[in-house]
Formats: C-alpha cells, sequence, structure tokens
C-alpha cells in the first residue's frame, strides 16, 4: 500500500533479521535508505543486521552514521564498543562506552560492559568500579554478579565474592 513508508521498510527488515534471512533484510533497509528519511533508524537497523552476520566493517560503519546524525543515540555507541570490544579493541570499546556513559551515566549495560572491557585490560580496579555501577543502576543482575565475583576472586577478596553469590543464589537458585 505505502512502497515508499521508510517506517514500514525497516520494521520489514528488523523481522528479516530476526528470521535469520540477513540478505532480505539488507535487501530492503537499503531501499529504505534511498529515500533519504529517518535514514538513523534505518542506518541502527540496518547495523544490527551487519552485526548479526559478523560483518563487523559495515555494522561499524552503520552505527557510526548513525551518531553522527544523532550523537545522543546511546544504542549505538553501546554496540560500536560491543564490536569494538569482540575484536580485541578494548581501548577503542571504552571509548565508545564513555561517549555513551556522558549522555546516560546510568546505563547499567555500558557500565557492564566497560567492566568486562577493563578486566580484558587488565585494569580491574577500573573494572571493579564500573560493576559496581552496573549493580547499583540494575541491583539483582544474576550475570553481572557472577562476573563480579569472579573479578572479587581475582583480586582475592573472596569474602565479598562469597557475599555477592550469595545474594545471586537467594535471586535464583541455579
Amino acid at each position: 500500500l505505502f512502497p515508499h513508508s521508510v517506517s514500514a521498510m525497516n520494521s520489514v527488515g528488523a523481522i528479516f533479521r530476526r528470521l535469520n534471512r540477513y540478505e532480505e533484510s539488507i535487501e530492503i533497509l537499503k531501499r529504505a535508505l534511498e529515500e533519504n528519511k529517518d535514514t538513523a533508524t534505518v542506518n541502527y537497523t540496518l547495523g544490527f543486521t551487519y552485526r548479526e552476520m559478523k560483518l563487523y566493517d559495515e555494522a561499524i560503519e552503520c552505527f557510526e552514521q548513525v551518531v553522527s546524525e544523532n550523537p545522543n543515540d546511546v544504542l549505538a555507541y553501546n554496540h560500536l564498543g560491543s564490536i569494538q570490544a569482540s575484536r580485541g579493541e578494548h581501548i577503542k570499546a571504552l571509548q565508545s562506552y564513555n561517549r555513551a556513559l556522558q549522555i546516560d551515566k546510568n546505563h547499567p549495560i555500558l557500565h557492564y560492559n566497560s567492566a568486562l572491557s577493563y578486566m580484558a585490560l587488565g585494569k580491574l580496579e577500573q573494572a571493579k568500579l564500573s560493576f559496581e555501577n552496573a549493580l547499583r543502576t540494575k541491583p539483582g543482575w544474576i550475570e553481572a554478579m557472577v562476573d563480579y565475583a569472579d573479578l572479587l576472586i581475582g583480586l582475592n577478596k573472596n569474602k565479598e565474592a562469597q557475599d555477592l553469590l550469595f545474594q545471586a543464589q537467594k535471586l535464583n537458585a541455579e
């Protein structure tokens, strides 16, 4: 009915991605970009599709386009950071996460991802602070609690780790 609807094309592209029909997702999203409307939203969806396909260069290009159009897109910075971290580029990842944290200082996923990159760089005290921030903003987050406990054990803070794991166990017996 509306062959030039960018919103509809973007939604269909996202559906194709969820169905693992990546080529069809890319095809319709590129058609949506040709309309030159709401390109940040379409590039976000396209970047997410490329990320799922592990086509990281293309995904980074899309997410960089998103933040050039909308410098306050916290999730685009998070995706950039996650891709950079998956490539072992933890300093770049931290720059992306920190840029997003300037926009939303209470975003638990950004703090959590920062903690993982700090750990990868051996910056354990910064990782500790990031885990604490993640759990302050999202109390009871089991995955973060378990990863933080691992860090505490590495810092020889076994009692703190044990207490944290007992808390996690009370929240989820598994």
